[in-house]
């Protein structure tokens, strides 16, 4: 059971930006591979790394346009997240 009461952004830029205004008060945290952004906040939310993943059953919205399909196999391959919790936005399909 994942829960869409709660998500959890991936990539803390633009679309992330965009995004957290939609979704608001939904939004638990953003993770995002730039480790330069760990520790720090984007329109209030947390920015952890993704491998926090691994410890949480929130659905994932993955809020980096035109790179889905790369983030989605990191996601899935190197840390072994569900699919059924990963959303893409893909605004072209």
């Amino acid at each position: 059971n994942f829960s869409i009461n709660s998500v959890v952004l991936y990539g803390a830029g633009t679309g992330a930006v965009l995004l957290s205004g939609l979704l608001q008060d939904k939004v638990a945290y953003i993770v995002d591979i730039d480790v330069s952004k760990h520790g720090t906040r984007l329109c209030g939310h947390c920015i952890d790394t993704p491998s926090r993943l691994q410890s949480d059953e929130k659905m994932i919205v993955i809020s980096v346009f035109g790179r889905e399909e790369k983030i989605l196999h990191y996601l899935r391959d190197e840390l072994g997240i569900d699919t059924k919790r990963i959303l893409t936005l893909d605004l072209f399909h």
